[in-house]
């Protein structure tokens, strides 16, 4: 049964049985469309460049559905009539029943951007190729097979641009309603395979960009799907709403139960996919690895609760984990008891004591004791509470032991910390703190890379600037320790250097093979 939107609209059993809220407000730029139209982009260039040279099994394929008796033409033109008939009444129950404006207007643009580019494409590319070589066509409507075939392109892109709005069965109608008007463009001989493909890359890639454009709400849970899912969990909880800032790594919501406020977070579908893409990146380009890789969203909750009750029970001030696990529509959450504080971040330099300072870097020993470590430590994630400094959000904790995590926690927070009263006052509390030794192991880690994108980005922008701020503080480090500053740790696996010797002995490699007209000669000449 669909859920109410918590606007309070009352438009009955259209609005809520096919348009019901898929996400909550404010809607954003999805990182799943971002792939989709990459891999979008890749098959019309391939199927671009393959038109006008059918393999033999696009051949069998058209002639084997192309060759059904002309006694179901009718039934396979009604099929057509109803496919194209399906995206004109999304649109117009979403535009005159639904009154969702947003997605008419979504689907409206999606079509116009699939039948243009459409058109543009199929000109350009069937002036340099022979439609149809070596294949027989029935061609039951009178129309020589086009690419792409722009009808199924239209409504695709109708179709997907429409899917984060709807509920899961009109979702579904849509996806059998794309199948069989491909079958269709088969049978009744107005596209070809490649044209088919095409069209259906082409309608999907169109509707991500629109949502790229626009904005989407796919992939967000709404307040009433957490409050019921926590409420699966046994934790019934009252005021859901959504905390005043957008997190990357999942939604943050708080609420209430009768012990107080409750931070929630939770990991819809887009969550999962940007962490999923993010880490796996930075496991590319840099030697540790970063965060843990967690494949499924209750994987990546049950980490940070572990870290959490890990650090809690060494005696760390952290949040009180209170519920994980999954429920509902395989909705992910972690809730927390959440206190009332400032983020030291928000504070200015004579707002901050040194006792502050360093009962967080007493907090971050506690922590590291215990084996757990932060991954984002840095000002914005330190709460000064009224009974104490309390480090928060641990979505990127890990409790394996690692050196190099550790060690990137202490720097981050450092750089952080200085930023905000000044190098010698983060360097001296620091110190008190930590000692000379462990301090003294973070300087080849005061280096951008080693920081936390979100750290980076309230860093100066200028490259000579920032240069000069960690030299600046590599050089308090190495002074109040009495350590020489060493050499900066290489964290990318390839520094740039590197990078250009390789693609450059690449280019070398084939200017000499292109030099040789027989490898097997070269290789009688080598071996004598």
């Amino acid at each position: 049964m669909a859920e109410r939107d918590p606007s309070g609209d009352e438009e009955g059993p259209w609005r809520f049985g096919s348009f019901g809220p898929a996400s909550e407000e404010p809607y954003r730029r999805r990182p799943s469309d971002y792939v989709r139209l990459v891999v979008a982009v890749t098959l019309i260039a391939i199927t671009s460049l393959h038109e006008g040279h059918a393999t033999q099994s696009e051949r069998a394929l058209f002639e084997f559905f192309n060759g059904f008796p002309d006694d179901l033409r009718g039934i396979f033109s009604a099929l057509s009539g109803v496919g194209v008939l399906w995206p004109i009444a999304l649109f117009a129950v979403a535009a005159f029943v639904a009154h969702r404006r947003r997605l008419a207007r979504d689907l409206a643009i999606a079509a116009a951007g699939a039948w243009v580019v459409g058109r543009i494409l199929g000109a350009v590319v069937t002036e340099h190729a022979t439609l149809g070589a070596g294949i027989k066509v029935f061609t039951r409507l009178h129309e020589s097979p086009s690419f792409p075939y722009v009808p199924l392109a239209v409504i695709t892109a109708v179709i997907c641009a429409a899917a984060p709005y709807v509920m899961r069965p009109v979702r579904r109608g849509g996806q059998i309603v794309v199948l069989v008007l491909a079958l269709a463009a088969l049978y009744l001989g107005t596209s070809f395979p490649n044209g088919v493909v095409a069209a259906v890359a082409l309608g999907w890639g169109v509707a991500a960009g629109v949502h790229l454009i626009f904005g989407s709400p796919g992939g967000r849970p709404t307040r009433q799907q957490v409050r019921a899912a926590l409420a699966e969990l046994g934790l019934p909880i009252r005021d859901v709403q959504l905390a005043p800032y957008v997190r990357q790594d999942g939604t943050v919501m708080w609420a209430h139960d009768d012990g107080g406020r409750v931070a929630i977070r939770v990991l819809g579908r887009d969550e999962a996919d940007a962490q999923l893409l993010s880490k796996f990146w930075r496991l590319v380009l840099y030697k540790d690895g970063g965060p843990e890789l967690h494949l499924t969203r209750l994987e990546d909750v049950e980490q940070e609760a572990f870290a959490l009750l890990l650090a809690e029970r060494a005696g760390a001030f952290v949040p009180s984990v209170l519920v994980v696990g999954t429920a509902g529509r395989g909705t992910a959450l972690l809730a927390t008891r959440a206190l009332e504080g400032v983020p030291l971040a928000q504070l200015r330099a004579s707002e901050v004591t040194d006792g502050t300072l360093r009962e967080v870097w007493h907090n971050i020993a506690v922590l590291h004791d215990a084996g757990v470590t932060h991954g984002r430590l840095n000002a914005h994630h330190v709460l000064l509470t009224d009974c104490g400094p309390e480090i928060v959000d641990f979505a990127d904790a890990s409790s394996r032991h690692s050196d190099t995590r550790r060690q990137g926690d202490v720097a981050e927070f450092l750089v952080s910390s200085a930023t905000i009263v000044g190098e010698g006052r983060a360097v001296s509390c620091a110190l008190h703190v930590l000692g000379a030794d462990e301090l003294a192991s973070s300087l080849p880690y005061l280096q951008t890379p080693a920081l936390s994108r979100e750290m980076q980005r309230h860093l100066p922008r200028e490259r000579r600037a920032l240069r000069d701020v960690m030299a600046t503080l590599r050089a308090e480090v190495a002074h109040a320790t009495g350590a020489e500053a060493p050499q900066l740790q290489q964290l990318h696996r390839v520094d740039a250097s590197g990078l250009l010797m390789a693609i450059g002995s690449l280019i070398a490699i084939a200017v000499l093979f292109s030099q040789i007209g027989d490898p097997a000669a070269f290789w009688n000449t080598v071996a004598s």
